[in-house]
């Protein structure tokens, strides 16, 4: 059975096929939806990922030696809007993909993480450019883009934003404003999540939103 995120990763595969690109990847998981998009790039791609999950972090790593992927950045941390210390629940099966930050009345298990803004975090890294930022975080997209979008240089805004927004129902700050404040458009959805892109990215816009 292929997982949701397979779609998406098809298509960014594609389009990042031997280029040199760089991939940030918040909620990465154990690297479903990156891994295959990195193994079709460039060697020279530059990929950062974001796991505050211990046990889903040490998977990512043990995938990305088994893919020979090397020099990307794996940060054990969640993001957030704030730096400090946070909470991860875990639902009642103890799904490690539908970990949430956060108090959770119906979580068996949580544990202390740390949390980061996503600014941050990149700013030590030295990124020249964002190709590609991917955000899923189980309904504190908000928390994670609005300030970075705010305050990120122009240099370091995300050609494309991918991110699941079946949770804004739950999200507190007005992610879609910022959004179109800082240039991006939509260019098309894969189920839950959007892919939007910043400003002449978009010239084929019409074409691509399904």
């Amino acid at each position: 059975q292929r997982p949701p995120e397979h779609e998406a990763t098809e298509h960014y595969g594609q389009r990042f096929r031997g280029r040199d690109v760089t991939i940030v990847d918040v909620g990465a998981n154990a690297g479903v939806f990156s891994l295959p998009i990195l193994t079709s790039s460039a060697t020279t791609t530059v990929a950062v990922f974001f796991e505050p999950n211990p046990e889903m972090a040490a998977r990512l790593r043990t995938n990305l030696g088994l893919n020979d992927i090397a020099g990307a950045h794996v940060i054990e941390a969640a993001v957030g809007d704030r730096k400090g210390a946070a909470t991860l629940c875990f639902p009642p099966k103890k799904n490690l993909g539908e970990a949430k930050i956060g108090v959770s009345t119906d979580a068996t298990q949580s544990i202390e993480v740390p949390m980061t803004p996503l600014l941050d975090a990149l700013v030590g890294l030295g990124l020249q450019k964002i190709d590609l930022l991917k955000v899923d975080i189980e309904g504190l997209e908000d928390k994670a883009l609005v300030p970075f979008l705010k305050t990120a240089p122009p240099g370091l805004l995300p050609q494309e934003i991918y991110f699941e927004d079946v949770h804004s129902d739950q999200w507190e700050l007005d992610l879609m404003s910022t959004l179109a404040a800082a240039g991006y458009v939509l260019k098309r959805r894969f189920g839950h999540n959007a892919a939007y892109v910043l400003g002449d990215a978009s010239s084929n816009l019409n074409q691509d939103i399904d």
